[in-house]
């Protein structure tokens, strides 16, 4: 036999045993691969879609409240009982919302997520704020148009924010569970109104101006 023969039958059985350890390594691999993929996934859950799900919550809370303060002395106090004022102070906010949500699109993009939703939360919060202290029907316009205006990003920005972390084969569960925030909040949005206005007459503000301070 020669000594070209014997080394390819070395070099034969190490390529073979070599190979047959790369195929034992390779599912062991994938499956810590797939377990740390996983974990992460897990945790971009808890923190991004928690966040997430909490703001939508804020926003659907904030923009309700005129429906349940409309049934208590709102309508009178800032007369918007008369024609048909109180319905242009529910639709202004969807047009201003509308007209701005590529604008906050854009915005989210340059400023990034962190400082974008940020701004927008405090600022309709200070919005909601403002409300309990208006006292006509043309300021409730005012603060219906900027409430418009700052909540115009928050559904885009946490599409293009979520889409941006997940695969498309994922995403439908994460808006899924998006939604969930805002089943509770329309389960006990309602109730909690109903408490905050039995505190008429405290402090000197009225049920309806409890609703937007509190909330």
């Amino acid at each position: 036999m020669s000594i070209r023969s014997v080394h390819s039958g070395k070099n034969g059985d190490t390529n073979s045993s070599s190979l047959s350890t790369s195929r034992d390594q390779a599912p062991a691999e994938i499956e810590e691969i797939l377990r740390e993929e996983k974990r992460i996934r897990l945790k971009v859950d808890l923190r991004l879609c928690t966040i997430a799900g909490l703001l939508c919550s804020l926003n659907l809370l904030d923009s309700g409240i005129i429906s349940s303060a409309s049934v208590t002395s709102m309508l009178k106090d800032l007369g918007l009982d008369q024609g048909n004022r109180y319905s242009v102070s529910i639709l202004i906010f969807t047009v201003a919302s509308v007209c701005f949500q590529l604008p906050a699109t854009l915005a989210v993009r340059i400023l990034g997520p962190r400082s974008f939703f940020a701004s927008i939360t405090f600022s309709f919060g200070l919005i909601t704020l403002c409300t309990a202290f208006i006292h006509t029907w043309k300021e409730m316009i005012l603060m219906r148009v900027l409430l418009g205006i700052a909540m115009s990003g928050i559904y885009p920005g946490l599409a293009l924010l979520i889409s941006s972390w997940y695969r498309r084969e994922e995403l439908q569960l994460r808006f899924a569970f998006l939604q969930c925030g805002e089943v509770i909040v329309l389960a006990t949005g309602g109730i909690v109104n109903f408490g905050l206005n039995h505190l008429d007459g405290h402090g000197g503000l009225k049920g309806w101006q409890w609703m937007f301070v509190v909330q």
